[in-house]
């Protein structure tokens, strides 16, 4: 699919995976656009998307589940690394529960070892994929 709806994925993914309120505006949830005053934003809309639009609706229902189930993503303690690979990584740590998120910003895959169970998003043949991202229960 298009770059701006993968990169949209990934915004939402990092908004789920840092401290602070998410502040998802309508429309962001299928990266719908808007122009300048009065088209700021479209009228929602809810069905006729196109299959881009249904994959980011997807996925950021997938990473708002996963926010709202792991209690380290509402109240851990973060860590925040750029890794010499190009990757993002957020650790977010609350008493005996870590959640560790990659993601990656760059048009290419990034190897990546998992050593605990996948909870969001996914590694493919040991890679993360362009403009993917993956959540991961416990520390990697």
């Amino acid at each position: 699919g298009d770059d701006g709806y993968a990169k949209m994925r990934l915004f939402m993914s990092y908004l789920m995976s840092v401290p602070g309120i998410p502040c998802v505006y309508y429309g962001d949830e299928i990266a719908d656009v808007g122009g300048n005053d009065p088209d700021n934003r479209r009228m929602v809309r809810f069905d006729a998307l196109d299959a881009d639009e249904v994959d980011t609706r997807a996925h950021v229902a997938e990473w708002n589940r996963l926010r709202r189930s792991r209690m380290s993503l509402l109240y851990g303690q973060t860590t925040i690394e750029a890794l010499p690979t190009g990757l993002l990584r957020i650790e977010r740590q609350y008493l005996d529960e870590t959640t560790t998120v990659y993601i990656n910003p760059t048009p290419s895959p990034v190897a990546i070892d998992v050593m605990s169970e996948v909870v969001a998003g996914a590694v493919q043949g040991g890679e993360l994929p362009a403009y993917g991202c993956v959540a991961i229960a416990g520390a990697s």
